[in-house]
């Protein structure tokens, strides 16, 4: 007798990229040194259109993207941290170019 959930899909299957890099960033739970943020089509958009930075492609990132991406975000984060006097977190760089 064949089990019926035999020929079901994992729930997560269908879950793309940005919800992964969600979980990756509230795992660390807000801390300033936690090296993963956010990439959603939202950001990448900004990314793209704003800042010129058009190597994201438009969904489906693979890891190799998301490490350059988390790089770029860490670069200037501590670019601003310089400039402003303050130490300036990966995730205000992400919540700027989220942009609703």
């Amino acid at each position: 007798m064949e089990n019926s959930t035999s020929h079901r899909l994992p729930c997560t299957s269908s879950l793309g990229p940005a919800f992964s890099t969600k979980v990756l960033y509230f795992a660390g739970s807000g801390a300033l040194d936690h090296p993963c943020v956010i990439l959603d089509s939202q950001v990448a958009a900004t990314l793209r259109d704003t800042c010129k930075w058009d190597s994201l492609g438009d969904d489906g990132w693979p890891t190799s993207t998301y490490i350059r991406y988390c790089t770029l975000l860490e670069r200037w984060a501590r670019e601003e941290s310089k400039q402003l006097g303050r130490r300036i977190g990966i995730d205000e760089i992400e919540r700027w170019l989220f942009r609703p």
